[in-house]
């Protein structure tokens, strides 16, 4: 009997151990959301298809052991398994679930009996994208989400149908052009085609030869030609933020036929926190430089800034000659420079007599915080080593920390000062007395801000042409072909005054256009930048000044307005009009458009013949872009154009061209624009 108990008592030992060492089961993350997938959501009768289905938790991991259960909650229509498969009963829309815990997803489907469908006709004959159309032929479904019309890229249902008819509307957003398209139509398990003629929704371009158009960066549409039609596009960005490249790609779609190396100038731009006020000089800081009334032979020290306030050459020069507006002086290391004292004689007389009155006619007169009435040349071979190895930056520069006072400027002279190479050219005057000017009206008028360098410059460089136009006999307005500046009354006119803003202009900035904007802020060292800023200006003075640029380039430099702000306030004109009248002018004169409105155009220089005469042609660089060809991908920066060329031959079918962003997206950027100009 004992032997039994323990037999009994080692069972229910066992059966104990048994019961402790069953595996329980995993705990899962809760479901966050369910998403399944059908191969298709059309079914004939008697059709099926396995769904998946996928499980996510909340941080959009896939649950892989989650349950899910399916349903119809249609099931005269279509039913489901249990592992997903879906089974077409009968004709209609069924709603199937797909659920995990308390999240489920719903996909809706179409299930019709078989039938071979056909197509009769499609009306009307020419369809426009945005506009209902029929389809018209026989056993097409009753259920719209039953049939799919594929045309082109663009798959849409019907908006409405029944057994005879197919009413849809072709989605205006493919940029097809005009042309020949097949509609298929897929329906009830057998499938049918049409061919059919489409015009876009928005008009094609319609533009007489010298026309000019401005367009939003998207979908420009262009009509079959039976004769040649040639344009100009202009990819560009208009902007109030400097140096934002717009970065774009150019698609199309086909439908049916039917060497001046002059460099220029620069400034040495202090860093002045704080607000703007010009300093005063006591009697005996002026009387220490000795110029109040300065005569040939005074002895001068003058500090030569080569690193703004915090550093300075201090240097040691003499005065060489005095004029009504200038004194002249010369660093004594630079005596063997080559100058003689007739010839300093002879800069102060033309300073005098031309540049000076120029100048001020042009931009206000200078400030006078020396109290000497005049404006200081100083010669030193310092300007040559500070801008060594720079081509961009040649001739002189003016400081503006010497209009402040050496408790703010270490290294001020407390003057009206220009710096000036040895060997520099009467432009480089003209160029850095308006810096001068500038920066004065804008302490004067206690400015938060100097005006930025890109307007600045191309004030300093409208300078030189204006004193070159005045040593020559011109006026302000004159059209200048290369004759006249080249052979005009002043034998040194063109080498002294306009070469150098032929070279930057026409030589740096046209050969390529779309790397530099004409508001830059690469002005400071750049020469494509400065050509850029200048030519804007010299159109915004054609057009803009109501035939008297002196007036508008005084109100551009009076302060205390600046930038952009300062040019469309100064103008009464938005930006965009301003960019686009100069994109097009430059094209329209270098090439002579035939038809082009004035407004469009250089009324002062007359660039073809200028262009020809150096190079033989203008040359503006251009992308070729004629109907048919390959795709174009590029950057533009703000405030310039990026030029393409679409010489098209007779005939021409249409054609689409599209602007998208590098990935192929739809441009929303406010700024971009697309400026067209026909010019055959």
């Amino acid at each position: 009997m004992a032997g039994r108990v323990t037999v009994q008592l080692a069972l229910l030992a066992a059966l104990a151990a048994c019961h402790n060492d069953h595996p329980t089961t995993p705990h899962l993350a809760p479901a966050s959301s369910v998403t399944f997938t059908l191969p298709t959501t059309h079914f004939v009768v008697g059709d099926s298809a396995l769904a998946t289905a996928r499980v996510l938790d909340a941080n959009g991991v896939v649950i892989d052991s989650a349950p899910i259960v399916w349903s119809s909650l249609h099931t005269d229509v279509a039913t489901v398994s249990n592992y997903g498969e879906i089974y077409g009963k009968g004709p209609g829309i069924a709603r199937i679930v797909a659920k995990s815990g308390a999240v489920a997803d719903t996909v809706s489907i179409t299930v019709d009996t078989k039938a071979a469908i056909s197509i009769d006709s499609m009306a009307p004959k020419a369809l426009i994208a945005g506009q209902p159309a029929t389809i018209y032929g026989h056993q097409f479904s009753s259920i719209p989400t039953a049939t799919v019309l594929r045309i082109g890229v663009d798959s849409l249902a019907p908006t409405s149908a029944d057994s005879t008819h197919l009413v849809f509307v072709l989605p205006d957003t493919s940029c097809s052009p005009a042309g020949t398209r097949t509609v298929t139509v897929k329906s009830r398990g057998s499938t049918a085609a049409v061919i059919g003629r489409f015009a876009p929704g928005s008009p094609p371009v319609t533009m007489p030869v010298g026309g000019v158009q401005s367009l939003p960066a998207g979908c420009i549409q262009f009509a079959s030609n039976p004769a040649a039609a040639s344009y100009v596009m202009i990819v560009s960005e208009v902007t109030g933020s400097l140096n934002t490249p717009f970065s774009f790609q150019l698609t199309q779609s086909l439908g049916d036929s039917a060497p001046l190396g002059f460099g220029g100038y620069s400034r040495i731009r202090p860093s002045l926190a704080h607000r703007f006020s010009a300093p005063r000089k006591s009697a005996r800081e002026a009387s220490v430089q000795g110029v109040e009334h300065a005569v040939v032979g005074d002895a001068v020290t003058y500090n030569v800034p080569i690193n703004g306030c915090d550093s300075a050459v201090v240097t040691n020069g003499h005065v060489m000659a005095v004029g009504t507006h200038t004194i002249v002086a010369q660093d004594d290391a630079a005596s063997g420079d080559g100058l003689t004292s007739s010839d300093f004689a002879t800069i102060a007389a033309n300073v005098d007599a031309t540049v000076y009155p120029v100048d001020i006619v042009h931009f206000g007169s200078p400030s006078d915080i020396d109290g000497n009435g005049r404006v200081i040349l100083y010669y030193t071979s310092q300007v040559s080593t500070l801008t060594t190895g720079d081509a961009a930056i040649v001739g002189g520069f003016f400081f503006r920390g010497d209009l402040f006072p050496t408790s703010t400027c270490k290294a001020s002279n407390q003057a009206e000062i220009l710096y000036l190479a040895p060997n520099a050219p009467a432009g480089a005057i003209a160029h850095v007395l308006e810096h001068l000017i500038n920066a004065g009206n804008h302490i004067r008028t206690n400015s938060d801000a100097f005006e930025e360098p890109w307007l600045d410059e191309g004030l300093a460089h409208a300078a030189e042409d204006f004193v070159g136009r005045a040593a020559d006999g011109y006026t302000d307005m004159q059209r200048l072909a290369y004759t006249d500046l080249t052979n005009g009354s002043s034998a040194n006119a063109y080498t002294t005054y306009f070469q150098g803003n032929v070279s930057r202009y026409y030589s740096n900035w046209l050969a390529a256009p779309q790397a530099v904007g004409g508001a830059d802020t690469t002005a400071d060292t750049s020469a494509a930048a400065r050509g850029a800023a200048w030519s804007l200006l010299r159109y915004t003075f054609d057009q803009y000044a109501n035939g008297s640029p002196a007036t508008l380039s005084h109100a551009l430099a009076a302060g205390p307005a600046t930038g952009i702000y300062n040019l469309v306030s100064a103008t009464g004109t938005p930006l965009d009009s301003l960019i686009k009248g100069w994109l097009v002018a430059n094209y329209a004169t270098g090439f002579g458009v035939a038809g082009v409105a004035p407004h469009y155009t250089f009324t002062s220089y007359n660039w073809q013949d200028i262009g020809t005469a150096i190079s033989g042609t203008f040359q503006l660089s251009q992308t070729p872009f004629a109907a048919g060809a390959a795709g174009v991908a590029d950057n533009v920066q703000a405030n310039t154009g990026f030029y393409l060329q679409m010489v098209n031959p007779a005939p021409t079918g249409a054609f689409s061209v599209r602007v998208l962003t590098p990935t192929g997206a739809v441009v929303t950027l406010p700024g971009a624009r697309i400026y067209l100009l026909r010019t055959q």
